[in-house]
């Protein structure tokens, strides 16, 4: 066919394909491809032979262009070996065996999957069934590791499969999951950290966690010279919550006008006062004028936040002592409590400030999981589950691209 080398480069067929006819019907485009005649190595006796006993046509799916679903008409031959009588297919490097599928649709199928999409809409635009999709997820396999990077970050999220909560390992650093665990009970994760070698454990040297007991107590066990790091999100969101508290007790006391204003507020209140607009900054002191408890409040969270936004090591020491004491002399019991819990973490908010190291990406993949969740009405199996969900974070343009020239060399 004169037509032979567009056909190729619009599908994207290997160069050792034989193309006989194209024809396109119902929307449905078929190509009929065949192989040169070689010689082969009979699989049971290893004898060589070229004899060819019948053909026979496989109807293998190839792509998808412009939503059309692109078909390979594949003319198989079969030899017959004249040693021992045994006939065999051909072989063919692009159809994989027992699949009605070429290895260039699973590398689609791998593309899709890596979208923040359901299997049945991936099956849907693949013009394919979810059942091969399926099949095709079981080649999606990442091991568990088997040392981890100097910080390591860990999480818990929200699951519905087996226990209720799981927890996600990361690299803060450069952004990767490291692995998706199916439960967030002591002893289990006792038992996963105690399989990699406990010299490898002892160069983990940082831990970004939340403002967790449980987490801290396993890690500590499980990584001896590590040390723990809060991750500063989850202790501001303590002097965030105190200030809720305060403003809810205040406005409980004002009519039902003054009360909606100071609820629909809220954002106000809780925002940084550097970040407010001038006239952000009047409706705020207004607001505190009349709510002298809630002015106090206000000033602990800036003050909280200065002491977060330190620079150096003596401006953070003075600015603790401070907010101790305007703590202890407001005497409001949300802020006394929230004193404690810093008290406890104080050495792990202290190398969050003076590191920088957050849980930001941890948290970020949190929200892709929920997502995956959401557009999946939730996940069955847990092995799809975790793979799918590190295959989804390795959807960078970096790793895009080295899938894409893996799917070139096959070809």
């Amino acid at each position: 066919m004169l037509d032979c080398y567009y056909i190729r480069k619009i599908f994207d067929l290997p160069e050792y394909f034989v193309i006989t006819e194209c024809e396109e019907s119902e929307g449905i485009i078929t190509i009929h491809i065949t192989l040169e005649r070689t010689a082969h190595h009979c699989p049971h006796c290893n004898v060589l032979t070229d004899k060819v006993h019948d053909y026979r046509k496989q109807r293998i799916q190839h792509a998808v262009v412009n939503n059309r679903p692109v078909y390979l008409l594949f003319k198989r031959r079969r030899y017959v070996c004249p040693n021992c009588g045994k006939r065999f297919y051909e072989d063919n490097h692009e159809v994989i065996r027992y699949q009605r599928h070429t290895s260039s649709f699973h590398m689609m199928i791998f593309d899709k999957l890596a979208d923040r999409i359901s299997v049945k809409n991936a099956a849907k635009q693949l013009s394919s069934s979810v059942s091969a999709v399926y099949r095709a997820m079981r080649q999606i396999s990442y091991p568990h590791p088997s040392s981890f990077p100097v910080i390591i970050a860990i999480d818990e999220f929200r699951g519905n499969i087996g226990e209720k909560f799981q927890c996600l390992l990361t690299d803060p650093v450069d952004n990767t999951i490291l692995d998706v665990l199916p439960s967030r009970k002591p002893e289990e994760l006792y038992a996963y950290f105690n399989r990699i070698p406990i010299k490898e454990r002892m160069k983990v040297k940082y831990i970004v966690m939340d403002l967790s007991p449980l987490f801290r107590s396993v890690m500590t066990a499980a990584f001896p010279k590590a040390e723990i790091i809060a991750d500063k999100f989850h202790v501001k969101r303590l002097f965030l919550w105190a200030l809720e508290s305060v403003r809810k007790d205040v406005q409980k006391k004002f009519s039902k006008t003054r009360r909606i204003y100071f609820k629909h507020s809220r954002t106000l209140l809780l925002k940084d006062y550097k970040n407010l607009t001038d006239e952000q900054k009047q409706q705020l002191i207004n607001m505190l004028d009349v709510a002298p408890d809630l002015k106090i409040a206000y000033g602990l969270k800036e003050l909280f936040n200065q002491f977060l936004e330190s620079e150096t090591i003596q401006e953070l020491a003075a600015n603790y002592k401070k907010l101790v004491m305007d703590i202890e002399q407001a005497n409001i019991p949300v802020f006394t409590k929230c004193l404690k819990t810093i008290n406890q973490w104080y050495h792990a908010i202290y190398l969050s400030i003076t590191t920088g190291i957050s849980n930001g990406y941890t948290e970020g993949q949190n929200n892709n999981i929920k997502v995956l969740k959401r557009i999946s009405y939730g996940c069955r199996n847990f092995t799809y589950f975790r793979n799918r969900i590190m295959h989804i974070a390795n959807n960078t343009p970096d790793k895009c691209q080295k899938r894409r020239t893996a799917r070139q060399a096959i070809s």
